[in-house]
């Protein structure tokens, strides 16, 4: 069995822990706080990394029906479930609608397709993006011309669709996703070149350093829309940072927590939205309390949850909802 690579675990915790303290910010309105905003200034490629980080294991002898049943399984399956649970358990209620309306059981068909998520678990988007991007790539059959063509001209529709508004809004994350995906596809194999990731890391810390002086630039990835900044510039920077971190990693310490939130960052993803959500719409709209309050409830109610959580679908009967195999 191939050895697991520590550090792309630590990176995958440190933006997954950033993913989920962005979310519960946002809808405890804190997100003008420093405690959000300085390490959203540090992390604005946190979403691009979780595409590039997937590219780097790109398998391009494996055929397009191989990936797209791998996929399904690991991505498809726990977007249906908890897509599924979070619509029942809050969605439909958020959008005041009950199980006698006809609107009841179309609108998650139309969320879905206008922009790529259904009421009650958002966060779920990524995983639907990411099967197209990785069932898209995988035609390019491992033809570093067609896939350095293909990553143009995402770039092109990301930037366009930045610009216009394009929807649905998966077309603009899947461009993107797919740039990002095809960068780590690409420098796989030399990503821990030290030229290169002097390069990278340089140009990395070049990019901070201007952005303090002159301005961020941080883009929304979901929805492909301008938070501050200037969106191609946002690309080129997170194009360097990515393989800038990961060339960094290498050096991290192995800690034993971090590593254990990377693996199991699909439980995270999957779980830690209807938690928050349950907190908003069962409680904090019915009994309003200190937005710093909520936001500590919030914190303790997602671990609370989420840990045990990611033992529980380690069991060979439930694995299968997080994507993993029967024998996990």
């Amino acid at each position: 069995m191939t050895q697991r690579i520590v550090h792309y675990d630590i990176l995958s915790a440190v933006m997954i822990l950033f993913m989920m303290h962005h979310h519960m910010c946002v809808l405890c309105s804190l997100e003008d706080e420093l405690f959000h905003t300085l390490p959203y200034k540090l992390l604005y490629f946190y979403m691009p990394y979780f595409f590039y980080k997937s590219g780097i294991f790109y398998k391009p002898d494996k055929s397009i029906k191989d990936v797209a049943i791998s996929s399904a399984r690991r991505l498809l399956v726990p977007f249906c479930i908890f897509t599924i649970i979070g619509y029942i358990w809050i969605g439909s209620k958020q959008l005041g609608l009950s199980i006698e309306e006809w609107k009841y059981w179309w609108w998650p068909i139309r969320q879905i397709f206008a922009i790529g998520r259904v009421e009650g678990n958002g966060p779920l988007w990524f995983l639907l993006s990411l099967f197209i991007v990785r069932m898209v790539f995988q035609c390019t059959r491992g033809n570093k011309w067609i896939q350095l063509i293909l990553m143009v001209l995402c770039v092109i529709v990301a930037i366009l669709g930045n610009h216009y508004s394009i929807r649905p809004r998966t077309i603009s994350n899947v461009a993107l996703g797919i740039v990002f995906y095809g960068l780590g596809a690409l420098l796989r194999e030399i990503q821990y070149n030290k030229n290169i990731g002097i390069v990278c890391v340089g140009m990395m810390v070049g990019a901070y350093i201007w952005m303090s002086i002159f301005g961020w630039h941080i883009i929304d990835f979901s929805f492909n829309t301008t938070v501050v900044g200037i969106h191609p510039l946002w690309l080129m920077n997170c194009m360097f940072a990515c393989p800038a971190v990961v060339f960094i990693g290498q050096y991290f310490p192995r800690l034993h927590v971090l590593p254990w939130i990377g693996r199991n960052s699909i439980t995270f993803l999957c779980v830690h939205a209807l938690v928050y959500e349950s907190f908003f719409f069962y409680w904090f709209d019915k009994s309003p309390i200190n937005p710093y309050v909520e936001l500590v409830w919030c914190w303790i109610g997602v671990l609370v949850v989420c840990v045990p959580m990611s033992f529980v679908f380690k069991n060979k009967y439930l694995c299968w909802m997080i994507g993993e195999r029967r024998e996990c």
